[in-house]
């Protein structure tokens, strides 16, 4: 059990041989053969004692769902940062949007994940993505999962609450041309986030869309104050950026990644 597990974390995140003997160090204290559980470290296993005693926030399991344009994509770069803190060992996992069973699937997310990533977009099926949304802001079996939604994946959840919220038309602004890489300055006190971050896109969201009493709470606009550029659920522990954090230099790459694993802790903290 124990070397499967270390072998999974060392294979999905493509780490370094010693991640793979973090993860033993870290999981199980260099010991082996005492849990009979299929699935180790994830929040589902609250009733085994063995985990209670045995660091049971060691691992976290990180679902990143695509909505590349080639369902192939692996989403290295995204990987590589959720994957990089050296204190905690992360099994990730990349699902296509389009491979989703959005009506009965995600019912077994909350015992399998620890929090849910949503990737950038680049063309997207309208009718999918609906369903999508509806589940990911609507379902009540995911009102607990944290959610860090990136670029495409922040606009599409905004979109969906403005809709909901009775916005009628547009929700989206043309920024550019091209998907030119800019970087700003980044200033979100309410979440800890200071510094450079990375931005890549054409599109942004109207900050008029979202009104004060919609689900979701604008933290700050880009630059030009053109469009959103942070949102922070008012209930839930979801969070969008427009930048890329994974592709963000620090410190903004570190606070993002540490603000998704509190928000995890979080919730471990409260399933236990």
């Amino acid at each position: 059990m124990i070397s499967n597990l270390a072998s999974s974390v060392h294979a999905v995140t493509g780490s370094s041989d010693r991640s793979y003997t973090l993860a033993k160090e870290k999981l199980f204290g260099g010991q082996a053969g005492f849990c009979q559980c299929s699935d180790v470290g994830i929040i589902g296993m609250s009733d085994c004692k063995w985990h209670r005693d045995w660091y049971p926030d060691a691992v976290v399991s990180i679902l990143v769902i695509s909505h590349a344009k080639d369902a192939a994509k692996p989403e290295h770069r995204l990987v590589k940062w959720l994957s990089s803190r050296q204190d905690r060992a992360v099994d990730v996992t990349v699902r296509h949007y389009t491979t989703v069973d959005w009506a009965h699937e995600t019912s077994t997310w909350p015992g399998r994940y620890s929090a849910i990533v949503l990737g950038g977009t680049s063309g997207t099926d309208k009718s999918i993505r609906q369903v999508e949304m509806n589940t990911l802001i609507h379902a009540r079996h995911l009102e607990n999962m944290p959610m860090l939604c990136i670029c495409g994946g922040m606009q599409m959840v905004c979109a969906a609450v403005a809709k909901s919220a009775g916005h009628k038309g547009k929700t989206h602004v043309q920024l550019r041309a091209a998907r030119d890489i800019v970087h700003e300055q980044l200033t979100v006190p309410e979440l800890g986030l200071n510094g450079d971050i990375r931005y890549q896109r054409m599109y942004g969201i109207r900050p008029d869309v979202l009104p004060p009493t919609c689900a979701l709470r604008v933290l700050c606009l880009d630059a030009a104050k053109a469009s959103v550029g942070v949102v922070q659920h008012h209930t839930r522990p979801i969070v969008g950026l427009q930048g890329h954090p994974e592709l963000s230099p620090e410190p903004v790459a570190g606070q993002v990644l540490a603000m998704l694993f509190a928000m995890m802790d979080t919730r471990m903290s409260s399933v236990h």
